[in-house]
């Protein structure tokens, strides 16, 4: 509850002050990053280590053995903030961003998608490969349909309105059909 509370403040705070708008200058933003991984990194990577060298003792972790990678994991979050609008400010960003609005027009089908093709993956009603295959190559598979959705997904914008269930969810909300092509009603 701590936790979550305080995160969110810390969010509405860098959203209010314009950090998350990207309305900092480029100095701000890499300094940001630079200071976010020179103390956070070494926070997390101390706290690993004295967790390993404790054995993982439950009881160790609990009372203190948390402490600096529950401070140093936020510290890192700043700095990838400060790392992704800096390259944002580079405009590294310009040809992802509009991918990525187009996933995000698209997120319920994308959505229904993303779950029909993972569980097909990886449950026992499919090929019910989650225990056979490592985290690594399961997530090998999630960036793959990723990838998949960041073409697909501006491609279909190009000719649609709207994505498939944002169609359908539109003319159930409406009580009619919605134009569909991107000439239609337009």
């Amino acid at each position: 509850l701590w936790r979550v509370g305080g995160l969110m403040l810390i969010g509405m705070a860098l959203l209010k002050t314009g950090v998350l708008k990207g309305q900092k200058s480029a100095a701000f933003y890499k300094t940001m990053m630079l200071v976010g991984y020179s103390v956070g990194l070494p926070l997390v990577a101390f706290g690993a280590w004295n967790l390993r060298a404790n054995g993982f003792d439950p009881l160790y972790t609990f009372q203190i053995g948390q402490i600096p990678n529950y401070f140093g994991s936020i510290i890192v979050a700043l700095g990838h903030v400060g790392l992704v609008f800096t390259l944002h400010k580079a405009g590294v960003f310009n040809k992802l961003f509009g991918r990525l609005a187009a996933v995000g027009r698209m997120a319920f089908t994308n959505y229904l998608i993303h779950s029909l093709v993972m569980t097909s993956i990886f449950y026992g009603y499919g090929l019910g490969l989650y225990a056979d295959l490592p985290r690594s190559t399961q997530m090998l598979f999630v960036i793959g349909l990723i990838a998949v959705q960041l073409v697909y997904s501006l491609w279909w914008l190009q000719r649609f309105r709207f994505g498939p269930a944002e169609w359908l969810w539109r003319s159930l909300t409406y009580w009619r059909l919605q134009p569909m092509r991107v000439r239609e009603g337009s």
